[in-house]
This record gives C-alpha cells, structure tokens and sequence, in this order.
C-alpha cells in the first residue's frame, strides 16, 4: 500500500488528524511542507485533490512527491507538530460526485450496455464519456431511473486491497492499471452494483449520494458526453431554476407552464417585427442612394452614425444604380465604425489605398466595392476631399 492517500483511502470520512512535520523548505510561491501523515487527498484517478489548512495556514496546493509523500504547498513555514484539517464540506461534495460517477458508469454498462471511456470531476457539474454515437432521450430517462433506484436502496459501499492473483479471480468492471503499480490493488464495491479499481473517497453507501440528476449532453470524438450532478448540487441547481422560473413567471406574465408557448410568440413576434425593420431600413437607404445620386459633384458623401453595413451597402446600391460614373463614400459613425467606397471599378480600386490611409481603416471587396472598418471617420471630410482631388486630376 502506498503512503500516498492512505490516510484518506482508509477512513475517508476523517476530517482532521495531528501530524509531525519531516520537511519544510521555501520554493517559489511559498513553502513546500511534507508531514508524516495527512487527512487531505491528492489528486489522483480523475479525483481533484482536496483543500484544507496545516498549522492554521491555507493549503495552495498539493502534489505527490518522488517518495511517495504528499508535498503542501502553504504560503508560511511550520515546524513541530501541527493539525491538519480537511475542507469537509468540499470533500463530501467530491465524494457524492465520484461515488455517483460509478453507479452511472456501472449501470450504463450492465443495463444498456454503454461503455464509460473517461471522467471528468468537476466543481460545478461532472460528466462522464460514453461509446455511443448518441444517446437516445428514452434511454437517457431510464438510465436515470435505475441510478436513482439505486441511490434510494442505499447499497452498502466496501473499499479494500487484494493482489492481482486475487482481482484475476474477480468480477472487477476494469482491470486498467498503471505499469508501474506494485503492491495491493484497491477495489470499491457498491453491493449488487460494481466492483472496480480505484484510489478515491467513496461514500459509505449510495443513500448519501442523496439524488442524481443528468445536465445535459454533447458530441465528442464520436461519443456523448453526459454531464450530471449529485447530492447537494442537485438541490443547488433546482433552487435556481426555480428562482429563474419565478423571475420568467413575472417577466411573461403567465404561469410557468405557459413559458415555453409564450416565449415562442414573442420570438415569432421578434422575427415579424425584424423583417418589418430591415425592410424599412432598405427603404430608407434606397432613398438616401438617390438622393446621394442627385449631388451635382462626381464624388459624394454619407455620414449616417449609427448605420450597420447593411444599410450602407444598400445606400451605395441604389447610388450607384442612379448615377454609375460617380463615386460615393459612406460611413455609419463619427469617429470609429463601418464605412463603403463605391463607384466605377478601375476609380475605387485606385482610390481605396487613400481612403485607407486617411481613415485609418482596412477592408476589401471587387466590383467597384469596398467595405471595411475605420478608427478615423472624424477624417471622413478629408478623404471625401482626397477623392475630389484625384478625380480632378485624371
């Protein structure tokens, strides 16, 4: 048995212990501290390490040394002997998500046949990654249903070691090892449920997982990542769907079965109201082409702040359409924003380097456009005289 976690491994319901401290040295970032015992976990097969204080002092990190040691990472010295406690209230948390992750690895495997390729523990939600192109939503509810039967059987959860002349004899659902394990091998058996590897807090049986709930899923590599949460998250994430379900009720003004219906009117509204917009918007533009058209000047210009590209592409349009042997440039702020050069193709594509220039601005585009973006359309006068002052010259 390594002396790595075997404090933890042993009684993980352990919160604090007296430890001697063998090795205080200063590293950057703080002190590096090895004890003779420990109460917090490191991080090891998919389970994050744990949080807690040595002396008094925080832990910033933890680490497994060369020897096998746990390294703290504290930001202060300490020497003698000193308490070690454990974040309990963090670790309880870990121990429902990892305890969960095998019961629903076990019985995707065992009922529906669904292989668990990776883990993930996270501090908000977990998730685990099945060998399934997808995963049906009639499946997804009974995989929770059988989870959560087991999680109210209250199925008693054992930890111990054996060899591996002893595991080959075994039921155990992985036999994936590290090569360089030597020694016992620790299996966690949930009752009826699963026999497994594994070097992590368990609960001491699945009633304390307490409920699990899925979160959601996504595509990877071929697979489905399903995330899920148990315990104290499930009542921590229903607590604020409700809170969201109460702010929607009053914002919509129905109830909450109506939410849905009620938001899809509002889109389909939105959408109505969107196509009315932009339709007028192409109006608007059409006409300010034209009139930009009837200028007298064989280069005319636009400032309009606040206008999208659309609608100066649209207004350079119908310019260009009512008088196509003039130049037009537009922009749609004051100092910083869109901004269209239109006209004969071989003029703008001659005059769109000074345009640059005194606006500032980059962009690109044929056929006697170019669009772009500019941090100087404060110059818009100075460019728009440029360009009267090439065109003079030709």
């Amino acid at each position: 048995m390594s002396a790595l976690n075997r404090t933890a491994q042993e009684d993980s319901y352990r919160r604090t212990l007296r430890a001697r401290v063998v090795r205080c040295q200063p590293v950057a970032g703080g002190f590096e501290v090895v004890l003779d015992d420990t109460v917090l976990f490191v991080e090891s097969g998919g389970q994050p390490s744990d949080r807690g204080t040595v002396g008094g002092l925080p832990v910033l990190a933890l680490r497994p040394g060369q020897d096998g040691a746990a390294i703290h990472l504290l930001p202060g010295a300490v020497s003698g002997e000193v308490e070690v406690a454990l974040d309990w209230e963090r670790r309880y948390d870990l121990m429902q998500q990892h305890t969960a992750q095998h019961v629903i690895t076990a019985t995707a495997l065992s009922k529906f046949g669904l292989r668990t390729t990776a883990f993930h523990l996270g501090e908000e939600q977990s998730d685990i990654e099945l060998d399934t192109p997808a995963l049906a939503p009639e499946i997804r509810e009974r995989l929770s249903a059988e989870v959560n039967g087991i999680v109210r059987d209250a199925r008693p959860i054992r930890a111990r070691w054996v060899s591996r002349d002893e595991m080959a004899s075994l039921p155990v659902r992985s036999r994936r090892l590290p090569a360089d394990l030597a020694g016992p091998i620790r299996l966690v058996e949930i009752e009826g449920v699963d026999l497994n590897t594994c070097g992590g807090t368990h609960l001491k049986n699945t009633l304390e997982i307490g409920a699990v709930a899925f979160a959601g899923e996504e595509r990877l590599r071929g697979g489905i990542r399903l995330f899920f949460l148990a315990g104290d998250r499930v009542r921590r994430r229903l607590a604020q769907a409700l809170e969201r379900e109460r702010g929607l009720t009053e914002l919509l003004t129905c109830g909450p079965a109506e939410h849905l219906s009620r938001v899809e009117r509002l889109r389909a509204e939105v959408d109505q109201l969107r196509q009315e917009r932009n339709g007028a918007l192409r109006e608007l533009a059409a006409r300010a082409g034209e009139a930009l058209a009837g200028e007298k000047d064989r280069c005319a210009g636009l400032v309009r702040p606040g206008a999208e590209m659309e609608f100066l592409l649209e207004a350079a349009k119908a310019a260009r359409r009512r008088a196509p042997e003039k130049v037009f440039l537009l922009a749609g702020g004051d100092r910083e924003g869109p901004f269209v050069l239109a006209g004969p193709e071989g003029v703008v594509d001659r005059l769109k380097s000074c345009v640059f220039e005194a606006l500032e601005g980059k962009g690109g585009g044929r056929g006697g456009v170019v669009q772009g973006r500019a941090q100087r359309l404060d110059r818009f006068q100075e460019a728009l005289e440029a360009i009267a002052q090439a065109i003079r010259i030709q």
